[in-house]
C-alpha cells in the first residue's frame, strides 16, 4: 500500500498537512474526509485503498462534528447501516452553536462514564 494521499485529494484536507497524514494511522480521518468532500475519483481511490470493513467502521462510529448530514445519510443508506440518534446528531457538522443538540451531547458524555 502506497502510504501517500494523492495530490488530487488535497481539497478534502484543507486544514491538514498532507505529508503528515499516514494511511493506516489516520484512516478514520482520511475515510471521513474523503467520503464528505471527494468527487467520484476520490471515492474510487478510497475503496481501492481501504477495505469495506474499515469504511463501515468509520460510518458506524462517526467522528463528532465533522459529517455533512446529506453525506452521512447517503453512506449509511448505501451500506444499510443504522446508528443511534445521539451518535448521528453528534456526528453532524453544525457551525451555529444555537443549533447544537446539547441533550445529545450530555447523553453521550454520561454513557462514557
Amino acid at each position: 500500500m502506497n502510504n501517500k494521499i494523492p495530490s488530487f485529494l488535497t481539497r478534502c484536507f484543507w486544514s491538514y498537512r498532507l505529508p503528515s497524514l499516514e494511511l493506516r494511522k489516520n484512516k478514520g480521518l482520511i475515510i471521513t474526509q474523503v467520503l464528505n468532500w471527494a468527487d467520484l475519483k476520490g471515492i474510487k481511490w478510497l475503496f481501492k485503498v481501504y477495505p469495506k470493513e474499515d469504511i463501515i467502521a468509520a460510518l458506524k462510529s462517526p467522528q463528532r462534528g465533522v459529517w455533512l448530514p446529506d453525506v452521512l445519510n447517503f453512506w449509511l443508506t448505501i451500506f444499510n447501516l443504522h446508528i443511534p440518534k445521539d451518535t448521528y446528531t453528534l456526528a453532524i457538522r453544525e457551525i451555529d452553536p444555537a443549533k447544537v443538540d446539547r441533550g445529545a451531547l450530555l447523553r453521550f458524555l454520561r454513557r462514557r462514564k
